[in-house]
C-alpha cells in the first residue's frame, strides 16, 4: 500500500507541471520542475494519509467528537496544493490569464496559512512511539505541528471506547487509569497489538478524556476499580 501511494503521489504530482511544460515553449529548468513536482507529491501523500486516518475514526459506531477540526485540516491541505499549482501555472506559463491573476495572490496564501495555524489550536493530536509497550503522548508542551487544545479538543468517544485524535482505545482493553509523576492522566492497557500507555498532559484534553472515562465507568463499560483517580 505504501509503495502504491508513493507511485500515485508522484504521478499525480507530475501531471500538471510536466503537461504545461510540454505544451508551452518557455520550458522550466529541471530544478523548478523538481521542486514543483516534489511539493505536489508531499501534499498529495499527506492528504491521502490524513483521509485514511480520519476515515478510520469517522467509521466508528456511535462516534461523539468534534469533526470540524478534522474536516478543516483536509480543506486547508487541499487549499495549499491548489494555490501552489495556480501560482506556479500563472507565474511560469499563464501570466496573461486574468482569472488566475486574481487567485495567484500572496495575500490569499497568507490568509489560508493563518487560518490553518488557528485551526491547530482546536485540537492536540497524540504522538505515537512504538516500543515493547506502545506509548501515545499528548504532552502539555509538545510539537506545534500536532496542534494545541487551547480552543477545543480532538477527544471523544464511540460505543466501545475512547477516541484521541486518530487513535481509539476500547474500554475493555484498559487495565488502569491514574495520574503519573508528570501530572498526566495515564491509561495503561492491552489490545490486539500489545501493551500500550496513553499519557495525556494537555489540560483540556485530559479533562475531556476524564469526562468520557467517568461516564463509561457509570455505564459499566470499564472494569471495576480501573480508574484510580480522586476527582
Amino acid at each position: 500500500m505504501q509503495k502504491k501511494r508513493i507511485i500515485i503521489g508522484i504521478v499525480a504530482g507530475a501531471l500538471l507541471p510536466l503537461g504545461l511544460d510540454m505544451f508551452y515553449e518557455n520550458h522550466l529548468s529541471a530544478v523548478y520542475l523538481f521542486f514543483w513536482i516534489f511539493a505536489n507529491y508531499l501534499f498529495i501523500v499527506t492528504i491521502w494519509e490524513r483521509l485514511a486516518e480520519y476515515r478510520k475514526i469517522f467509521k466508528l459506531d456511535g462516534l461523539k467528537i468534534n469533526k470540524l477540526t478534522y474536516v478543516l485540516n483536509i480543506i486547508y491541505y487541499f487549499a495549499f496544493v491548489i494555490f501552489l499549482n495556480v501560482y506556479f501555472s500563472y507565474e511560469m506559463y499563464l501570466v496573461d490569464n486574468a482569472i488566475l491573476a486574481k487567485f495567484a495572490n500572496s495575500y490569499i496564501l497568507i490568509a489560508v496559512f493563518f487560518l490553518f495555524l488557528v485551526n491547530l489550536y482546536y485540537g492536540k493530536f497524540p504522538e505515537k512511539e512504538e516500543k515493547n509497550t506502545t506509548i501515545y503522548s499528548m504532552p502539555l508542551k509538545g510539537h506545534f505541528r500536532n496542534g494545541k487544545d487551547s480552543f477545543g479538543t480532538v477527544v471523544g468517544s464511540y460505543n466501545e471506547g475512547l477516541v484521541l485524535g486518530t487513535f481509539y482505545f476500547p474500554f475493555d482493553s484498559m487495565k488502569s487509569i491514574s495520574i503519573n509523576k508528570q501530572d498526566e492522566v495515564a491509561i495503561r492497557g492491552k489490545d490486539s497489538e500489545g501493551n500500550y500507555i496513553v499519557n495525556i498532559g494537555a489540560r483540556n484534553s485530559a479533562v475531556a478524556a476524564m469526562k468520557v472515562l467517568t461516564e463509561a465507568e457509570k455505564e459499566g463499560k470499564l472494569k471495576e476499580n480501573t480508574i484510580n483517580i480522586k476527582l
